[in-house]
């Protein structure tokens, strides 16, 4: 059988003779200032083949693992997520963004097609709690080369963190990573630049690595509440990362030091992995509240049938009441006030929230009744003065 001279696969291309004989050279101790000095003049030429002055990061492994680790990496669990498909790797990709927590919301192309920029701008503005946008600029199995530099453009606009596998198109389509404020970039080695397969190239702007994006949740939240009560309220926000023990400590630290009254999460409350809001929550409880985890399943069932993977639960520690949200805006509001249009009606969890709290010994809580109704027995309302 003879070698061909030339493949016409999508990949891994043809290396050069210059290449296939430096594969061939010494093996290097990776510590060796030689190794060193090697290492990093790679990434500076990487850096700018992208054209960018963000950090480059080489990593020891063929270009799915940095698409994985950039969906590992940037994901928070509830956040939302738009993934623009036009073909397997996009398609691909949405996977591991649900598996790590997102809430997905896909606009998906045949995959002999382009993605319209509009599309992504419509999604935005039906999802605008959307942090993350994915795209694939080059489709290796089609050849499908998707408009990014519009497609980051609709993204800057709104906000969000813009995520691009350029495996396929760096050195052959143009790209420039910082003037289209891609975020972050994941590419290989073995297609247009025609080297060895068995690395992942990855830029990471400051934005991305600080995992900077806009949370929608916390402003939503505060939004419904200060409709919905008549009471002043003192306003106590923690965003922290997604770890068991980091999350009880800042219950423990709200209820036990701050004196909360009533300390509501965001998110985090699904089977994946990374989801461990129920058992940081359960972990500093002296009572479980099933009722509430289970009215807020009640109410998401009627949008999507994957509400039964919610874990949401709700505790009492001390004289505080602890319940877990949604993540989305929307769903928010509607677990926190109901269906009121539905027929019957659907009861929000935050009409029995106030005589909870009465229960437990907290404040009186009165609300607005155009926005949710309280729910007391009539021996433990109390008459306003008149």
């Amino acid at each position: 059988m003879r070698d061909p001279d030339f493949t016409l696969t999508a990949g891994p291309t043809a290396s050069s003779p210059r290449v296939l004989a430096a594969l061939g050279s010494p093996m290097l101790y990776d510590y060796d200032p030689v190794f060193l000095e090697r290492f990093r003049g790679l990434e500076t030429k990487v850096a700018a083949l992208m054209r960018t002055s963000s950090d480059v990061v080489l990593m020891q492994g063929e270009a799915v693992l940095g698409l994985e680790a950039a969906a590992r990496a940037l994901v928070r669990p509830g956040m939302t997520a738009l993934n623009l498909v036009s073909g397997v790797y996009a398609k691909w990709f949405g996977l591991w963004l649900a598996e790590y927590g997102a809430e997905l919301v896909e606009v998906e192309v045949p995959y002999d097609e382009a993605v319209d920029p509009a599309a992504g701008a419509r999604a935005l503005a039906d999802h605008p709690e959307t942090s993350l946008v994915a795209v694939v600029h080059s489709e290796t199995p089609s050849g499908v080369l998707n408009p990014l530099r519009e497609i980051a453009e609709v993204v800057r606009a709104h906000g969000a963190l813009m995520v691009a596998d350029v495996v396929s198109s760096l050195g052959g389509e143009e790209l420039d990573v910082d003037g289209w404020a891609l975020d972050l970039c994941v590419a290989g080695p073995q297609k247009c630049l025609a080297g060895p397969p068995g690395m992942s190239l990855v830029s990471v702007s400051d934005r991305a690595s600080a995992g900077v994006y806009e949370d929608k949740g916390i402003p939503a939240l505060k939004d419904w509440l200060s409709r919905a009560l008549r009471n002043p309220i003192e306003w106590l926000e923690r965003l922290i990362p997604d770890e068991q023990d980091g999350i009880s400590a800042t219950l423990r630290e709200l209820v036990d030091s701050a004196r909360c009254d009533l300390v509501l999460t965001t998110g985090g409350t699904g089977p994946a992995p990374r989801d461990v809001t129920p058992e940081a929550t359960l972990a500093v409880a002296d009572k479980v509240m099933p009722g509430f985890g289970e009215q807020m399943r009640q109410i998401s069932l009627a949008f999507v049938p994957t509400a039964i993977l919610s874990r949401q639960v709700a505790v009492i520690r001390g004289q505080a009441l602890i319940v877990n949200l949604p993540g989305q805006p929307k769903a928010i509001a509607e677990t926190l006030q109901g269906l009121t249009q539905a027929s019957p009606p659907v009861h929000g969890i935050f009409a029995t929230v106030p005589y909870c709290i009465d229960l437990i010994g907290g404040p009186y809580l009165e609300t607005d009744e155009a926005i949710c109704k309280a729910f007391r027995p009539k021996s433990a309302v109390r008459t306003r003065p008149t």
